[in-house]
């Protein structure tokens, strides 16, 4: 009978030191205690294991001395006598066999019956190929293991995957290799010198992750996909899933998940090297724009953006994001190309009295592109005044105070806030960044810039532009807009003075 042995076990001079009060369990073998500073009226467990030779530690959650007593002699019934594990046993063969000198063998066990079952160890992966040979004839079980082995060993030959993957393995090596290629700085040059920007990988991971798993099913085996598994079907699943979804976007996404099968082609996890999709316009449609009324309300709020304020960090703030602005309308980059731009990256040049920056785009969703040029270079030779890093290597547009790259959230709380104080807030859609691009195309269309100059500058296609901005082909005659500018419309556009 377990009892306690007495009521106060004498203590050692450490044991004083330790705990508050003690007693003994089950001849001994158990301590039941409390700590004076950690456990507080808690009682704790303790007890030898000379297996494992250590002590088995436990509070046991109560603050009542008898009901600590029984949970100590349970535990301490647990610890004598543990659930026993089942270990794992070999495959007991009621029937086995084996072809091509041991390296295949044939079996039955118990569990499959009088079916024969296959067994080849696949060195290269260091782990058995197990398969049903879906007979129980002994002669046609032969058979088939050998034409197995056979095709087995062709699929390594030609470096082909022996034992299937699932949806989520093909996109989970997918996005780790487009990861590999994300540009981080002038240094980093990315796979094939030409990379990814990070925006660009998260909308890749966006497609493969949140569409493709999506519509197939992560734990979908590759070897149950074949070339027309998408056509027509991915389209209606993303029309299911987003009724307003553009035919643009699935386009732009049908190519990711063409790019991401032909990895698995590479890698020799699929049969074939491409998709088979219906037919699908782009139905390109013109770009945001802003015309030149909106650019006039959007350029005099700049000028007098900063008049009311009184914090010296807000007003430098602003200085920076007034210029950023300004040199995207006058050069056509993208947001990120910009925000990424090193003094290194710019030269400043004057020719017949006008100033032109001259830029080399080193981190570019469609690669770099060298001697960009922008009008009015000196949006830059202002912006060098603002900043306290000059140095080469140093971002371009950049927090003073951390000498890092001005965050996104403070990017596009200042353009809210353009917005918000202009008519631009009631536009169906919500004016972006991305619309001083457009406008950039749109003027300089208008001012008869060569299709095929104009898409090199802007790092685009002719028939991308010839797509997006065709309405200025017919827009040109008019009056709105035309090669000579107003001298107020043309001051606009190249900047403040």
């Amino acid at each position: 009978m377990n009892t306690i042995t007495s009521k106060s076990v004498k203590k050692s001079k450490k044991t004083q030191n330790y705990f508050s009060e003690e007693f003994e369990l089950c001849d001994g073998n158990v301590r039941v205690f409390r700590v004076k500073s950690r456990s507080g009226e808690v009682w704790q467990f303790r007890s030898w294991l000379e297996k494992e030779k250590k002590y088995s530690i436990k509070s046991l959650k109560t603050k009542d001395k008898k009901l600590a007593t029984k949970r100590a002699i349970e535990h301490y019934e647990e610890l004598k006598s543990p659930v026993k594990k089942k270990s794992k046993t070999k495959h007991h063969f009621t029937d086995k066999f084996e072809v091509y000198d041991g390296d295949v063998v044939v079996y039955r066990t118990a569990l499959s019956g009088k079916v024969w079952q296959f067994r080849c160890w696949i060195q290269t992966e260091s782990k058995y190929y197990k398969k049903s040979l879906r007979t129980k004839d002994r002669e046609l079980a032969t058979e088939r293991a050998r034409e197995l082995f056979i095709e087995i060993h062709a699929k390594i030959k030609n470096k082909q995957q022996v034992f299937d993957k699932t949806v989520q393995q093909l996109c989970d090596v997918y996005l780790t290799e487009q990861e590999k290629r994300i540009r981080t700085g002038a240094s980093a040059k990315g796979k094939g010198n030409i990379g990814i920007t990070k925006g660009r990988f998260v909308t890749i991971r966006t497609q493969i992750q949140k569409h493709l798993v999506g519509f197939l099913g992560e734990q979908t085996k590759l070897s149950t996909i074949i070339p027309t598994f998408f056509k027509n079907d991915y389209t209606v699943y993303r029309r299911k899933k987003n009724p307003t979804v553009q035919d643009v976007t699935i386009i732009n996404e049908r190519a990711t998940i063409g790019n991401c099968f032909k990895y698995a082609f590479e890698l020799g996890w699929v049969k074939f090297n491409e998709l088979h999709w219906e037919e699908m316009s782009k139905n390109a449609s013109k770009r945001d724009a802003f015309n030149l009324e909106e650019w006039r309300e959007i350029y005099k709020y700049l000028g007098q953006w900063t008049n009311q304020e009184k914090d010296e960090h807000i007003i430098e703030e602003k200085n920076f994001i007034k210029n950023f602005i300004l040199i995207l309308v006058n050069s056509g980059l993208r947001f990120g190309e910009l925000r990424e731009l090193r003094w290194s990256n710019v030269k400043v040049l004057k020719t017949g009295g006008k100033s032109n920056a001259v830029i080399d785009v080193h981190i570019s969703k469609t690669g770099r592109r060298e001697n960009v040029v922008g009008r009015r270079g000196e949006l830059f030779n202002r912006v060098r005044k603002l900043t306290k890093f000059k140095n080469p290597s140093d971002y371009i547009f950049i927090n003073n105070q951390t000498g890092e790259q001005i965050s996104d959230k403070v990017y596009y709380r200042h353009w809210d806030e353009i917005i918000q104080n202009t008519s631009l807030k009631e536009k169906l859609r919500k004016p972006s960044y991305y619309c001083l691009r457009h406008t950039y195309a749109t003027f300089r269309l208008y001012a008869n810039v060569p299709v095929f100059d104009l898409a090199k500058n802007m790092g685009c296609s002719v028939k991308f532009i010839e797509d997006h901005y065709g309405h200025v082909q017919q827009l040109k005659r008019s009056e709105l807009l035309t090669k000579d500018f107003t001298d107020e419309g043309s001051k606009m556009l190249i900047g403040f003075d």
